[in-house]
């Protein structure tokens, strides 16, 4: 079943919630590290969350999930979003994450196998851990529902957890070791389509991951004589009594409904009016809220004593469903169900403080637009000299990584794309109270233009030299750069001219000059190349040179000794002609 209120026949349902991450406790957050805004989910802002907007202090605004997302969360190893695993060899000890048999939760200290053991009925799974031995550890256990949950990230879905860690998850029911109180025939699972649970018959066979380690605690809880409870296993304190009801026993009053929205915004009402003393309230998480229910009550599954007259009904989180944003999780508390509705349904809410909030996060978005990338090539940028944004295609983009507000911000470019570049406009400023959207990125080509690309010496006699003249032009807008000059062999000479100076930058517009030459004693037709190698799109260019050689009477090369003796001769020559005469 999915959607509406939990009944306690046992129908399956397909989502659930991951246990809350605090500064207190050692459990941990939902994994969703966005918010509700207009029908989709969009990164957190004060203009989706903030204490002014339609939508206030949801899910994604705190707690583990929010501080990653931005960037101020120290983690032992990895993960998505608030989660932090590290992955452990066959012999137990930290490896990198593929191919790895374990993971520890160095939140919660739990230890979990990475593999699934497939299709056991409930018997079989306890049976089977008792005999497991894996990564040199032989103290194997099923589950809590709660460790279960713990590992689910709401914001994933098939399957709803982190892959990097746990690819061997199938989208499918997995056994907790608890059994659904009504019925003992039935047992507590928890399906990683999206994160949902419900019973479901002990016969079946749904797949088993089994976990050790110290099992996650339910309370204990503290009545501070106040009107508020604190469940010492995570640091929350919460309102004793649901919305709309009073008095040391909740008694006084009716528990109020209203559709998500209107929860959302109950918060800051309490706030205004300084609710039982405190002014920081808040709709709790789903994983919060889940962390009340004790399995082994039911109607309501919730402690009497700390939370005196519980309806026994759904009850709203500030968590929104990732799989279809325009409904929100519920847990409900006549059996310990978690689910989903409609935004607009009407359900009971009941306020938390504390704990898992990071109040200080107020971060937001840099984007921007990219332009005049050519097909086929990728450009990559970072902003403030980190987190790599690798583009391959002009449009709209947007940094991963939120910056706090009032932070700076500075967004270069990285890696250039082969044959171009790309400049930044509006690159740097602070962060004022919301997104960044203006970053221009605008990519151009490097053109590099040629006054000849074939240059011809023809018809030239033994021993002649010739010249020619090449202007180089950047006729693109970004700087051209020349590096090397790939001369031809003998006869074709080069002479680099004012392009000599190598690396030569030539802005838009500018030219440089090389002279190539020409000269050979052999008879017959030659060909070769220049090649120039730049940053341009086209490099490395081609000149192509011809030169040829004609026969003929080659011009003697005469000493100096043989110059005297013609002088004499023609003298003599002279003077005998002006005898004659």
């Amino acid at each position: 079943m999915f959607g509406g209120s939990m009944r306690i026949v046992p129908l399956l349902f397909v989502l659930l919630v991951a246990l809350p991450l605090s500064a207190y406790s050692q459990i941990n957050d939902t994994g969703q590290t966005q918010c509700f805004d207009e029908g989709q989910l969009a990164a957190c802002s004060v203009a989706n969350t903030g204490d002014g907007a339609s939508h206030p202090r949801q899910d994604a605004r705190f707690g583990r999930d929010a501080q990653a997302e931005a960037g101020l969360l120290d983690k032992v190893g990895g993960g998505v979003a608030g989660f932090d695993f590290t992955a452990l060899d066959a012999s137990g000890d930290d490896t990198e994450p593929g191919g790895h048999e374990c993971v520890r939760d160095n939140v919660t200290g739990l230890v979990w196998s990475a593999e699934t053991t497939r299709n056991r009925t409930w018997d079989q799974a306890i049976s089977e851990a008792s005999s497991l031995v894996r990564c040199g550890f032989s103290n194997w256990r099923v589950p809590t529902r709660r460790e279960l949950i713990s590992i689910v990230d709401h914001g994933a879905n098939l399957p709803a957890i982190d892959t990097e860690f746990f690819p061997d998850t199938f989208s499918f029911l997995y056994w907790s070791n608890a059994s659904y109180q009504p019925n003992s025939a039935f047992a507590w699972v928890v399906s990683f389509v999206s994160g949902g649970s419900d019973p479901i018959s002990v016969e079946n066979s749904p797949h088993v991951r089994f976990v050790r380690g110290s099992q996650l605690p339910i309370g204990p809880f503290t009545n501070n004589s106040d009107g508020t409870v604190t469940a010492t296993s995570t640091g929350l304190m919460w309102d004793r009594c649901p919305w709309g009801r009073e008095g040391s026993n909740c008694t006084d009053g009716d528990a109020a409904i209203h559709n998500w929205a209107t929860a959302l915004g109950i918060a800051l009402v309490a706030n205004d009016t300084n609710h039982l003393g405190y002014d920081d309230w808040r709709l709790p998480s789903r994983s919060e809220l889940e962390s009340l229910i004790n399995l082994a009550r039911n109607n309501p599954a919730i402690s009497p004593l700390a939370f005196p007259n519980t309806p026994g009904a759904d009850f709203w989180s500030s968590t929104v469903r990732t799989a279809n944003p325009i409904q929100s999780w519920t847990v409900n508390f006549l059996g310990g169900a978690t689910n989903f509705s409609l935004r607009s349904d009407e359900l009971h809410l009941r306020l938390v403080r504390g704990g898992q909030s990071f109040d200080g996060f107020v971060a937001f978005k840099v984007g921007g637009t990219l332009s005049g990338l050519a097909e086929g090539n990728s450009v990559t940028l970072q902003i403030n000299g980190n987190d790599d944004l690798i583009l391959s295609e002009n449009g709209n983009f947007v940094f991963p990584t939120s910056v706090q507000d009032m932070n700076p911000y500075e967004v270069s470019v990285f890696n250039q794309p082969d044959g171009q570049y790309c400049s930044v406009e509006n690159a740097g400023g602070t962060i004022a109270g919301e997104d960044v959207k203006d970053v221009a990125v605008e990519c151009a080509s490097i053109d590099l233009s040629l006054s000849q690309n074939e240059v011809q010496f023809t018809s030239l006699n033994p021993g002649q030299r010739a010249e020619q003249m090449v202007m180089l032009t950047n006729t693109g807008q970004p700087d051209l750069v020349i590096e090397q000059f790939l001369a031809p062999e003998e006869p074709f000479g080069v002479d680099p001219m004012d392009c000599l100076a190598l690396p030569r930058t030539l802005g838009s517009g500018e030219s440089c000059s090389v002279i190539l030459s020409f000269e050979s004693m052999a008879i017959g037709a030659i060909e070769d190349e220049l090649w120039i190698v730049s940053n341009s799109s086209t490099s490395p260019d081609r000149i192509g040179l011809s030169g040829s050689v004609l026969p003929g009477i080659p011009i003697p090369t005469l000493g100096w000794a043989a110059v005297a003796l013609l002088i004499l001769i023609m003298l003599l020559a002279g003077i005998r002609f002006a005898r004659l005469s």
